[in-house]
C-alpha cells in the first residue's frame, strides 16, 4: 500500500543492500519521512528501536498511523513516546496492545495527552496496567476533548 511500511518490507529491503547492523536504522530513518503508516507488530523490536524510532518522530515525519502490538516494549518505550508525541503534530493512532507497558509507562503516556498532542486513539488492551494507570487516563480524557478512543481492555 502507499504509504505504509510493514516491519517485513523493512527487512526485506535492508537485506537486499547487504547491509547489517547501524545501517538499518538509517535506512528506516529515510523510509519513515514520507510514511503515514508504518507496522511493527509481530516483531522483537524492543525498548532500544523504539527510541530510534521516536527520535524520527520528535523530529516531526508525518507518520500519522503506528503499530506496534504484540511486542517486546516496555516502560522505557513508553516513556520515549510520551516524550515525543509532545513534539511531534502529526502522530494520531498509536497501538501498544499485548505489550509489556506497566503503570509507570501508562502514567507518562497519560501526562503527554493531558498536556495535548495529536494523538486521537491509543491502544493499551492486554497490557500490564492496572486501575490506578486507567484512572490516569480517565483524567486525560477530560483535559484532552479531541481524543477519542482509548482501549484498556483485557
Amino acid at each position: 500500500r502507499e504509504g505504509h511500511l510493514s516491519a517485513q518490507a523493512v527487512s526485506r529491503r535492508h537485506q537486499d543492500r547487504g547491509r547489517r547492523g547501524p545501517g538499518l536504522r538509517g535506512s528506516v530513518a529515510r523510509q519513515l519521512s514520507s510514511l503515514e503508516e508504518l507496522d511493527l507488530g509481530y516483531t522483537g523490536i524492543t525498548d532500544d528501536g523504539i527510541r530510534a524510532l521516536t527520535e524520527a518522530l520528535a523530529k516531526g515525519i508525518s507518520l500519522r498511523k503506528l503499530y506496534l502490538g504484540s511486542t517486546r516494549i516496555g516502560d522505557g518505550a513508553a516513556q520515549a513516546f510520551a516524550e515525543a508525541l509532545l513534539a511531534n503534530p502529526s502522530l494520531e493512532e498509536l497501538d501498544l496492545s499485548h505489550t509489556g507497558i506497566t503503570d509507570d509507562g501508562t502514567r507518562a503516556l497519560a501526562e503527554a495527552l493531558a498536556k495535548g498532542t495529536s494523538l486521537r486513539k491509543l491502544y493499551l488492551n492486554n497490557s500490564k496496567i492496572n486501575n490506578t494507570a486507567a484512572w490516569a487516563f480517565a483524567e486525560t480524557l477530560l483535559a484532552n476533548s479531541s481524543f477519542e478512543e482509548l482501549d484498556l481492555g483485557y
